[in-house]
């Protein structure tokens, strides 16, 4: 149930395989089932906080984490007429972020600076997230994911996104990144974000703390920008990056959320 690709159905089909092949008989109900399994994660959810146990924590980045890589998943969209609870979520916030606090810290950090339109764009080659972006006004409420992996792929965090990519977003990951020893931090538009994230400082002083990460960007993504853009930001001539350049992109471990 926990693998990639993994859904309930799928794993109801081969237990009733299984049922068969091994003689018995009977059918297991799907609703009954996915019902227990919730329980049953709730209460596992519920001893983890009793044990003080962190399964977005990566135990070998723990203490001192080299690198921490942001990037958007935008296939984890929900519609504004899909169906919603009125009960609070069991796992509000532990993982994804509150939405209110996205919101209340992208107002803010827009409020409290200007911003120049248009996409982030780097040699006329590689386009992907923006400094601002209205919200979308086409049936899609959550236009996806935005995640934070560290170099070993482990989820540490994630936010939804209601207005596209814009740099609020991977901004507000940084911050909450901040309280861990982050020496690098990866994004595919390194180049357009690291100067956005010093004019936000200035305005934003109690964000000037992230500037002591090294702003990173993968092999993959420098060889879509300007070969200057490459030299300057990518990770093959970051001093302290070891062998973190000759991996396809750090980012990889967000395409499989």
């Amino acid at each position: 149930m926990a693998a990639p690709g993994m859904s309930s159905q799928a794993f109801l089909r081969m237990l009733d395989q299984r049922t068969v092949r091994f003689g018995r008989t009977g059918k297991v109900i799907a609703d009954s089932f996915r019902k227990s399994f919730l329980e049953w994660e709730a209460v596992r959810f519920e001893m983890d906080k009793v044990i003080r146990e962190d399964h977005f924590n990566c135990p070998a980045c723990t203490p001192n984490m080299l690198a921490v890589s942001v990037d958007g998943n935008r296939k984890h969209y929900r519609f504004k007429s899909a169906a919603r609870s009125e009960e609070q979520a069991i796992f509000n916030g532990v993982f994804i972020a509150k939405d209110d606090d996205v919101a209340r810290f992208v107002d803010y950090v827009h409020s409290s600076t200007s911003h120049v339109s248009g996409r982030g764009v780097c040699g006329g080659q590689w386009s992907a997230a923006r400094e601002t972006s209205q919200k979308s006004s086409s049936k899609v409420d959550e236009e996806g994911l935005e995640l934070a992996v560290c170099r070993h792929g482990v989820l540490l965090c994630a936010l939804n996104m209601f207005r596209g990519e814009v740099f609020a977003y991977p901004l507000y990951l940084q911050k909450k990144m901040a309280c861990k020893p982050v020496k690098f931090f990866a994004m595919d538009v390194a180049c357009k974000y690291w100067p956005y994230l010093q004019r936000v400082s200035e305005r934003c002083p109690e964000l000037q703390d992230l500037l002591s990460m090294k702003p990173f960007l993968s092999v993959f993504h420098a060889k879509a920008h300007d070969f200057k853009c490459e030299v300057k930001w990518s990770g093959a001539y970051q001093e302290g990056a070891g062998q973190l350049h000759i991996l396809p992109g750090i980012s990889k471990g967000t395409r499989h959320t």
